[in-house]
């Protein structure tokens, strides 16, 4: 235990010791029609979060994720993928959905300095799904055609 460990070990028991894994899908309680796709790769998912609605191919992609992104984002994510809740009035709702919008703001802010920092580490495949991750949540945030999409140099 310790340093003198390979990083991909000593990532597995900092996950262990934040119950963060990947467990098998539960097909039995799957919504019917429900296609689940790997956040790194989009290939059809086997494994999911045990904390929070992202889904993976293999143990490789969650871990990739979860030592490149998801440890900084995953409480945020649980957020924004659960279910809504219900908000009675215009009002209320009216500010949940601003709530939700500052959330992804914040996060493609955080996944976009991440996967930058990673690129400048030259750990490339750990920059990955912060990258991904950012250009979902600018895809959000500014829609599908929106010029933010391409960053500036």
């Amino acid at each position: 235990r310790g340093p003198d460990l390979p990083l991909f070990v000593r990532s597995q028991e900092a996950e262990r010791s934040r119950g963060m894994t990947a467990v098998p899908i539960n097909r039995l309680s799957k919504a019917k029609g429900a296609k689940y796709l790997c956040e790194i790769t989009g290939a059809p998912a086997t494994l999911v979060c045990s904390e929070c609605p992202v889904y993976f191919a293999t143990k490789e992609h969650f871990d990739v994720w979860w030592r490149g992104i998801g440890n900084l984002i995953a409480a945020d994510i649980v957020v924004l993928r659960g279910p809504p809740k219900m908000i009675g009035s215009e009002e209320e709702r009216h500010r949940r959905n601003e709530e939700i919008m500052g959330i992804r703001r914040e996060l493609l802010e955080v996944c976009t300095a991440t996967a930058q920092k990673f690129l400048v580490q030259m750990k490339y495949e750990l920059a990955v799904p912060g990258a991904l991750q950012s250009l979902k949540f600018a895809i959000e945030v500014y829609g599908g055609g929106g010029a933010e999409l391409v960053p500036s140099v």
